[in-house]
């Protein structure tokens, strides 16, 4: 009996396991069938495109892969995706999760909606909660104000002056720094260049945007990650046509190829097949340290045609780390110069109200925050060690220990001022306790939590992407003694919201900070330290230590010292970091500036 009942569950289990398998290739053929009717439909598409084309006497629209037009936008949200890592520049501070149903992306297409324009469903206004505790009425006019915001940029060229390509554009989600950087950008590119020319993956867990930017990620947004390269040749542009594909995810590393992307290196041959029919690669990455190691230099040179770097700080670590000079270009990112808008310093005006952020916390702290007696420092990064919050909090309570304080400065001038910290972070998954970090080192300056709580606040709650110019324009400056950046959103933002901004001397915001715009700190290198990044992050065991900088502590305290005199050559300064922004990092400029590289890929500079 023993042996039969083995025998039988030998044959049960050779069952399931053909069982199993029969399923495996039952999904395997599903998704090919998929594949073969998207294709068809596409195909459909265009040979009816083409005869309306013919009939007109105007050039069909560029071709592009199949799979990226045919499939439509998910109709709802899905299940979460597993949250990684990013070496990104951080303003991880705004996500929120949308459970929205999207509108169907396939009417907008057929209808030829502008991207700046597009309206949401009433479902959608229907399901809109306005954040922080704003009534209906003042939500719709904050919706209003950011739909005029978008159509005031370009309008979609007409058929024939559109690009001889299309861009599909991968993004990195969770309301990461990268994510918040590509999502800037794709509104003004798709404005430039129309929303059929432009593409990119979904993310279910996503910053919680504005209604006019969903409306614009619901017409470009494909069902699934691969979607967004060709998985066949006969999905390849027509002669003269081009496809770009641009990677703009930090979390598998420096030129890494996403796992979603369902996308391999491929041999020199097969990669030079693909751009002679017109196929590129592209990857959107930064270093926040001075060097690359060799596994990402490998990828660099091996898997794409182009790198960009958000600065010039980046152009020189890549390319003495050995990326090819000839695959690197700086595209620096793009400020929403009109969402975040300079403060207007007149005495004689009363100062704008604060809103209702919708946190207890958060909203008791800004009771006062307009009271000429205080002063508010604001710092907006991502909890690691990079950000060197350790130097942040030590300096500011050593500066400013007492609840007033009379501060003598170098000229022989005094100022009674309540100098305070607000700190908006995120808690990362795999990073140390925000709290315990504080609590730690407030004990080791003989501090508590009951000392200080009226002077600081630090929030690791989610805020709306909508809020955060409120945030910055309850602050009086912008503090971050950083280690290291690729280029640093948050302090461009700070800048373009007319704050006196002070921030280490060193890497990429120095892109777009100088001595005459903001208070740039002089720094040593030191080796980084082994936290990081990672070696997922660097690229493999580095040949020889990161290094990164550590700003002066002396000057640090010296500037928060100067900037809380408000005097006029303080005013002028940040007045002039807020023009610097708002004149060279503008959405409108720096999609001008992406459309140029897309068209020069391959050799064919844009016309003008």
């Amino acid at each position: 009996k023993a042996e039969k009942s083995v025998a039988k569950m030998a044959e049960i289990q050779e069952y399931m396991k053909n069982l199993m398998s029969q399923q495996s290739e039952s999904q395997r053929v599903q998704r090919d069938l998929q594949m073969d009717v998207t294709n068809l439909t596409q195909t459909l598409a265009q040979l009816a495109s083409r005869r309306v084309a013919a009939v007109a006497q105007v050039p069909p629209p560029i071709e592009s892969p199949g799979a990226v037009l045919a499939e439509e936008p998910p109709q709802a949200k899905g299940t979460v995706e597993e949250e990684k890592p990013s070496s990104g520049d951080g303003v991880e501070a705004r996500s929120g999760g949308d459970d929205e149903a999207k509108e169907d992306a396939t009417t907008k297409r057929v209808a030829n909606l502008p991207a700046v324009a597009a309206a949401s469903t009433e479902s959608e206004a229907d399901a809109e909660v306005a954040a922080g505790g704003d009534d209906e009425t003042a939500g719709d006019a904050k919706e209003d104000a950011t739909t005029k915001r978008l159509a005031n940029l370009p309008a979609p060229p007409a058929a024939e002056s559109r690009p001889h390509y299309r861009v599909a554009w991968y993004r990195e989600c969770g309301c990461t720094g990268m994510e918040i950087e590509a999502v800037t950008l794709l509104v003004a590119l798709a404005a430039r260049i129309g929303t059929t020319n432009v593409r990119t993956n979904p993310c279910y867990e996503a910053c919680a945007w504005p209604k006019a930017t969903k409306a614009v990620l619901s017409q470009i947004e494909v069902k699934h990650d691969y979607m967004l390269w060709p998985r066949s040749q006969a999905q390849w542009p027509q002669p003269g046509g081009k496809y770009v594909l641009v990677v703009h995810a930090a979390f598998e590393g420096v030129c890494a190829l996403p796992s979603g992307l369902e996308l391999e290196r491929g041999s020199d041959d097969e990669r030079s097949r693909e751009r002679s029919g017109g196929l590129f690669r592209v990857s959107r990455s930064m270093m926040e340290t001075d060097r690359l190691n060799a596994d990402a230099v490998a990828r660099c040179n091996g898997q794409f045609d182009a790198i960009w770097v958000p600065s010039s700080f980046n152009f020189r670590s890549f390319s003495e780390a050995s990326v090819n000079k000839d695959l690197l270009h700086v595209l620096p990112e793009a400020v929403d110069t009109d969402l975040f808008s300079c403060k207007i310093a007149d005495d004689d005006l009363a100062p704008a109200p604060i809103p209702s952020f919708g946190l207890p916390k958060l909203d008791d702290f800004m009771l006062t925050a307009n009271d000429p007696g205080t002063f508010t420092f604001l710092s907006v990064f991502k909890w690691e060690s990079r950000k060197n919050w350790q130097m942040l909090l030590k300096t500011f309570w050593q500066t400013f220990p007492q609840a007033s304080t009379v501060v003598a400065l170098a000229n022989g001038s005094k100022v009674d001022v309540r100098a305070r910290l607000l700190i908006k972070t995120q808690q990362l998954s795999w990073g140390t306790d925000v709290f315990e970090d504080v609590t730690d080192l407030l004990r080791s300056l003989g501090m508590s939590w009951e000392q200080v709580k009226d002077r600081m606040t630090i929030i690791i709650e989610s805020l709306p992407t909508e809020l955060m110019p409120s945030l910055y324009r309850a602050a009086d400056a912008f503090v971050l003694p950083t280690h290291g950046e690729g280029w640093c959103l948050p302090l461009a933002e700070a800048m373009s919201s007319g704050l006196p901004t002070i921030a280490t001397g060193w890497g990429g915001q120095t892109e777009f900070m100088t001595s005459a715009n903001s208070w740039p700190l002089g720094y040593k290198l030191k080796d980084a330290d082994s936290g990081a990044g990672g070696e997922e992050i660097w690229g493999g065991p580095p040949r020889a230590p990161h290094k990164w900088s550590v700003p002066d502590k002396g000057e640090l305290r010296q500037a928060m010292l100067e900037v809380v005199h408000r005097s006029p050559a303080v005013r002028a300064k940040a007045a002039q970091g807020c023009e610097d922004i708002r004149r060279q990092f503008n959405q409108a400029s720096v999609a001008a500036t992406t459309d140029a590289l897309l068209a020069g890929l391959g050799g064919v500079a844009k016309t003008a």
